[in-house]
């Protein structure tokens, strides 16, 4: 009887020891620190050494730390992809000034020790793309410290002014939301080529710049501007067979044939009536049919506007510009009006219309077709 109390009483702490061990597994991890220096063209990265600045259509934002801290992946060779190391900073430490990071890396103590490589990257708000390196690999034990050394960014600026209008008159005085870009085009003959531009604001008064992280090699770009106004699309290319180097120094770009840009424009308006008065999205988009090639159908412009309001009639006012083509010109018209009718279901509204445009066309009266089910 006593033999089989024993076994019964050793089958329960067994089964205890097993639940305690499913409820709290042991934690047979340990974290592994170092320091990491992170300089931007040979100066530190952190908060102080690189003030504020502004960003289009956000509040100013501090282009330092936290938000702008490195990033460690970290691999071995035995074991490929280890994890992601948490990065820190104290301003009030003495490594602060100069952008030295404290790191802290969480790994199994039975893949110690081990030889481990570090990807390191740093998100920088004012440069345009990101950009990583490796660090060479370190022997890594439980009780090892490691600095990782200087990580250096080269950030290169691209800068210009080049003011855009629209029949002669600025942007902003034809429409409020109206926004020019200039477009970067990257020449490459490689299919993976990861950005094959890069793309930045022009200022009302024609002042453009963007930061890039150095390219490994000479790379040759065309530029372009390109304009949205009142959903009408323009674009021009600047420099379409003088190909312009970008590589290790700061560049202004200036375009010899070009102190400004002018789109010619085709102001477009009229009413639409719409089949119901609380319609939640209208598109309005309009097609230039060139008829050579097969990619010959050209975005004019489209709008999208939420919650459009008709009058006591129906009637929805709407305008937009378009380039200007020699006359007649043939467009096409596809509009589409949304409306909500239960949970993840709408009514969709349609009007797919040919509108001939000649000298003699009232450009203030265009009609769009009727929009049916």
């Amino acid at each position: 009887m006593r033999k089989i109390s024993l076994l019964v009483l050793t089958l329960v702490l067994i089964f205890v020891l097993a639940s305690c061990i499913l409820f709290f597994p042991i934690d047979n991890t340990v974290i592994i620190r170092g320091t990491v220096t992170i300089t931007r063209n040979g100066e530190p990265w952190n908060t102080d050494n690189f003030p504020l600045y502004s960003i289009r259509n956000s509040n100013s934002r501090d282009a330092g730390p936290p938000v702008d801290r490195p990033m460690l992946i970290a691999y071995s060779k035995e074991y490929g992809y280890i994890g992601e190391a948490s990065v820190r900073y104290d301003t009030n430490s003495a490594d602060y000034n100069s952008g030295t990071y404290q790191w802290a890396l969480k790994i199994s103590v039975d893949k110690l020790p081990c030889s481990i490589y570090f990807y390191v990257s740093c998100w920088m708000m004012d440069v345009y793309d990101s950009k990583g390196t490796d660090t060479g690999y370190f022997w890594i034990d439980k009780n090892t410290v490691t600095d990782l050394g200087i990580i250096n960014f080269d950030v290169v600026k691209i800068s210009g002014n080049l003011p855009i209008t629209v029949n002669g008159e600025a942007c902003e005085a034809l429409d409020d939301y109206s926004i020019s870009r200039m477009n970067i085009l990257i020449r490459s003959n490689s299919f993976y080529q990861s950005y094959p531009y890069y793309q930045t604001y022009i200022d009302t008064n024609g002042d453009w710049s963007l930061n890039i992280f150095q390219p490994d090699s000479e790379i040759s770009v065309t530029f372009q501007v390109e304009t949205d106004l009142l959903g009408g699309i323009f674009k021009k290319v600047l420099n379409p067979d003088d190909a312009i180097i970008i590589y290790d120094t700061d560049i202004e770009v200036i375009f010899p044939d070009f102190e400004s840009v002018n789109f010619e424009a085709l102001a477009l308006s009229g009413t639409l009536k719409l089949p119901v008065a609380d319609g939640r999205r209208l598109h309005i988009y309009l097609y230039y049919k060139n008829y050579t090639g097969s990619n010959s159908d050209t975005v004019l412009s489209g709008q999208e506007i939420t919650w459009p309001e008709p009058d006591n009639n129906g009637l929805f006012e709407w305008k937009t510009m378009i380039p200007v083509y020699p006359l007649p010109l043939e467009i096409t018209a596809q509009t589409e009006l949304i409306k909500d009718v239960g949970m993840y279901r709408v009514d969709r509204y349609k009007s797919d219309k040919k509108i001939v445009i000649t000298d003699t066309t009232d450009l203030s009266s265009i009609d769009l077709g009727d929009l049916k089910l």
